[in-house]
C-alpha cells in the first residue's frame, strides 16, 4: 500500500484481537478532515515563513530542514501513540523546507512556485472529487502495485539524492540530465496515485471505527503525500524550465 503511515492504521487494528472490545470514541471523517486542515495551516505558515526569510538562509539551512523533516516523519511513522504536537511540528518544518526551496527555485525560474502549488491543489481536489463520485477506486491489487512502486522510487530517490549532494552525475539523472524529466513525471504520477490509496484507507479506517485519536495519524499521512506531490511538481517544472533555456 502506498502510504505506510495510513496503511498502519488499518493494519494494526485489523489484526488486533482485542480491537472490537476497545472502549474509545470511534473515528469519523469529520475528525480526519479537521486534523488535516489544521496540519495544512501549519504547512502554510511554515511555507510563508520559509519564503520570507529564504534570502537570509543558505543551502546548509535548506539541507538541515530537509533532514529534520525526514527525522520527524520517521518518528511519526513508527511512534506507537500518535502525537499531535509532533504531527504539527512535521507540518511546520516541511512547510519551512518547501517555502525556502520554492523561493530559491522561483528566483531562477519565476512563477514555478505558484504553478506547482496550483497544480498540487488542483490535483488533490480532482482526485478527491473523483474518489467521492466513485470514478476512481482503490483495491488490493492496486495497493500492492503502489506499495512496490513507491518503495522502489523512495529507495532510488534517496540513493540519487546522496549522489547529487556530491555532484555525481546529477544524482543518476533524478535531478537533471537526460532522464530527469522522466523521473520527475514518474514521481508526480506516483504521488497522485498515492492520494487514491490514502482516501481508500481513510474510508476503510472510518468503516472499521478505529479510535478517533488515529485521525492525527491519518492527517499526517495526507500531509506527507501532499508535500511530496508539491515537491515533485516543483522539480518537474524546474527541469522543464531548465531544458528550455
Amino acid at each position: 500500500m502506498s502510504n505506510p503511515v495510513i496503511e498502519r492504521v488499518v493494519g494494526e487494528y485489523a489484526f488486533d484481537p482485542n480491537f472490537p472490545a476497545v472502549e474509545s470514541r470511534p473515528l469519523t471523517l469529520d475528525a480526519v478532515v479537521n486534523k488535516a486542515v489544521l496540519s495544512a495551516i501549519f504547512v502554510g505558515l511554515g511555507a510563508v515563513t520559509g519564503w520570507t526569510f529564504a534570502p537570509q538562509l543558505g543551502f546548509g539551512t535548506v539541507m538541515l530542514l530537509a533532514m529534520v523533516g525526514l527525522g520527524l516523519g520517521l518518528v511519526n511513522s513508527f511512534k506507537k501513540q500518535v502525537s499531535p504536537v509532533l504531527v504539527l511540528a512535521y507540518a511546520l518544518v516541511q512547510g519551512l523546507f518547501a517555502g525556502t526551496l520554492s523561493y530559491a527555485l522561483n528566483l531562477q525560474y519565476p512563477g514555478i512556485a505558484q504553478q506547482a502549488f496550483l497544480g498540487a491543489s488542483v490535483t488533490f481536489g480532482t482526485v478527491l472529487t473523483m474518489y467521492a463520485l466513485r470514478i476512481v477506486r482503490s483495491g488490493p491489487k492496486f495497493f500492492k502495485f503502489m506499495q512496490f512502486a513507491v518503495i522502489s522510487y523512495a529507495v532510488f530517490a534517496l540513493v540519487s539524492f546522496g549522489f547529487a549532494i556530491f555532484g555525481m552525475n546529477d544524482g543518476w539523472g533524478l535531478y537533471g540530465g537526460s532522464f530527469g524529466l522522466l523521473f520527475a513525471a514518474i514521481g508526480v504520477t506516483l504521488a497522485t496515485l498515492s492520494l487514491i490509496t490514502d482516501f481508500g484507507l481513510i474510508e476503510e479506517s472510518v468503516a472499521m471505527r478505529v479510535p478517533e485519536s488515529e485521525a492525527w495519524r491519518l492527517a499526517f499521512g495526507l500531509t506527507v503525500t501532499f508535500v511530496w506531490l508539491y515537491i515533485e511538481l516543483l522539480r518537474l517544472l524546474a527541469l522543464l524550465a531548465r531544458s528550455n533555456e
